[in-house]
């Protein structure tokens, strides 16, 4: 008993990465599945061609029976995705490195969990257990692995902005934090509002501290590889999506904070691709509204609350000027979303007691599962696969 009650967070990790596993899992060669499709189609093309060429001695170009176009996605995620075609010798292992970045995502939230909250032993892992789960639970979170999109390192790379910021500091994490905002990116150009948010984030953090100088260096190092990048590639030089100001535009802005305001208030409509399921169940938008507000009113979690507030908004209010609303675009915040139901948890512990908190949350994770008002989609209970 004390060799589980020593690690029962890392036992909660175990567990959390063991669900999603059965939720995302895939038999990637066979055809009953997205995988093999590579889609969606084109990004998947500007994602995996580089890559799949490079590995095959032709350069990291889009190019095909020899045919070069300009390339069209910054190129961190074909960066990534080429040890696994390298090793693999098939496209379709995309799905791994995908899964590989879920799994890293899932242990920084984590990480995340044991420094926001107060609190030990069963409760605190109850905590980790009850705010994880429905990140692995999470529809787009547990589907996403399967699409060849850059989705997943985007998440991954915001949850580990935010447990930087959450953290203490150390030179090394200082170091990781000058290049985030610039990983993020190079990734894709719409990650725009979750880089330059971040940098921000991290800048407050390290203004008044010893780690400022380190955090400016490194800064500077991304300053320096990103425009030498942006001026070499060309990237920016008659892009598709950079003509004639259709696709990001203000006359776009009202209808896109209706979709997104009505999407984070667990409303169906919006679009994931060709998915329509909601962003997160009900119950989970009221925890989360009564967790910012908690957050907000406490004077010891107010600084953090209002700076994931502020994020969700301006990443809202960015993507809402896209002529396509579409959740992809948002999906990154759903880890900050979920963290601030901690704020209205470790309330209920500090002014009641522990074992209250942890019946709590167990309630809500029951009524998540069986209540089909607290479904995907509509009268559906929660849990949908593929």
């Amino acid at each position: 008993m004390k060799i589980i009650s020593k690690n029962i967070n890392k036992i909660v990790i175990l567990l959390l990465i063991g669900i999603f596993a059965i939720l995302s899992f895939k038999k990637i060669y066979s055809s009953d599945t997205l995988v093999p499709n590579l889609e969606p189609y084109p990004d998947s093309l500007y994602y995996s061609v580089p890559a799949w060429n490079f590995v095959h001695g032709n350069g990291f170009v889009m190019k095909t029976q020899n045919t070069i176009i300009k390339q069209q996605t910054p190129p961190l995620y074909g960066i990534y995705l080429t040890p696994f075609f390298a090793l693999f010798k098939d496209a379709r292992s995309f799905y791994f490195a995908n899964m590989i970045l879920a799994v890293a995502s899932i242990i920084f939230f984590v990480l995340i969990i044991e420094t926001m909250f107060v609190g030990k032993g069963l409760y605190k892992a109850v905590l980790i257990f009850f705010l994880g789960f429905f990140l692995v639970t999470n529809f787009y979170f547990y589907t996403i692995p399967q699409l060849l999109m850059a989705e997943p390192i985007t998440i991954f790379l915001v949850t580990l902005g935010i447990y930087l910021f959450v953290s203490k500091p150390t030179i090394l994490k200082t170091l990781i934090a000058g290049q985030i905002g610039f990983l993020l990116i190079l990734v894709k150009l719409s990650n725009l509002p979750y880089g330059i948010l971040l940098t921000i984030m991290f800048f407050t953090k390290y203004f008044s501290t010893k780690y400022l100088k380190t955090f400016l260096i490194s800064f500077g190092v991304g300053i320096v590889y990103f425009l030498i990048y942006i001026f070499k590639s060309k990237l920016l030089f008659n892009h598709k999506n950079l003509q004639g100001g259709s696709d990001f535009n203000f006359n776009h802005l009202k209808q896109g904070l209706t979709v997104y305001a009505r999407t984070l208030f667990g409303k169906a409509g919006i679009r994931y691709l060709w998915f329509t399921e909601k962003f997160v169940p009900t119950i989970v938008v009221c925890l989360s509204i009564l967790g910012f507000i908690v957050g907000v009113l406490k004077a010891p979690n107010r600084k953090v609350s209002l700076f994931f507030l502020i994020f969700i908004f301006i990443v809202v209010l960015f993507m809402s000027f896209f002529v396509v609303q579409d959740l992809r675009y948002i999906i990154a915040i759903l880890p900050i979303y979920l963290a601030s139901m901690g704020y209205l948890i470790q309330t209920v512990s500090l002014k009641i007691n522990d074992s209250f908190a942890i019946l709590f949350m167990l309630i809500v994770i029951i009524l998540s599962l069986f209540l089909k008002s607290q479904g995907y989609k509509e009268n559906e209970r929660a849990i949908i696969t593929f």
